[in-house]
């Protein structure tokens, strides 16, 4: 049986049907301002905090480099000093998937990741007209490197397609009364919740409801 990956978001992996499976690509996506790099640089810090050797993090921005990523997350109490934090810009990134350049294979490799948070998956296909072959080009690479993925998401006309292929998908949303939700919209293999949840986020992330 598949040990499955923890969210270490307070009693989400129970609406998930149990955590986000080993090797699996999974979609968290939102409006602005709903929590979406706050949900992957949680679960992230958390992992890490198990203290186990054999367990890495990377976090690949394609929005910030680390300088502004830090001012930015600085409320956070979330200590991510042991995460490979790699800044691409999307054509660079596009260009190592495209190639096959091995660079970035040997980096998660050297530093047993585990874990890969892609922010933003919609910086990723903002300059692309073939958005079907990049993701399927993106996708295909993701598995190779035997990696459980988190990909952060702007809710696009994009969006569709990424849900179609990823084997999760979360939806973060802001309602009228500037409440946060969460849904659990797609986990395959998975029994999960079907009810929007309200959440907030604390100096130590996100806490639901």
């Amino acid at each position: 049986m598949n040990t499955r990956l923890s969210s270490h978001i307070p009693s989400l992996d129970e609406k998930m049907g149990g955590g986000f499976l080993p090797e699996s690509i999974n979609l968290v996506f939102g409006a602005p301002g709903t929590g979406k790099s706050t949900f992957g640089l949680q679960m992230g810090c958390c992992l890490l905090g198990r203290n186990n050797p054999e367990f890495g993090v990377a976090y690949f921005s394609l929005e910030e480099d680390y300088k502004r990523f830090k001012r930015n997350t600085s409320g956070l109490k979330l200590c991510y000093d042991h995460i490979l934090f790699e800044y691409y810009r999307p054509e660079e990134l596009q260009k190592h998937i495209n190639d096959g350049i091995q660079s970035i294979d040997g980096e998660l490799k050297k530093n047993n990741v585990k874990l890969l948070v892609i922010d933003s998956v919609s910086a990723y296909l903002s300059n692309s007209t073939e958005e079907r072959f990049e993701l399927k080009r993106l996708f295909d690479m993701l598995n190779r490197w035997n990696v459980t993925t988190i990909l952060i998401s702007e809710e696009t006309e994009k969006t569709g397609l990424i849900q179609y292929l990823a084997d999760s998908v979360i939806r973060l949303g802001l309602t009228d009364s500037k409440e946060r939700t969460l849904e659990v919209l797609k986990m395959r293999g998975s029994k999960h919740s079907l009810k929007k949840h309200n959440f907030t986020i604390t100096e130590t992330g996100i806490q639901l409801k």
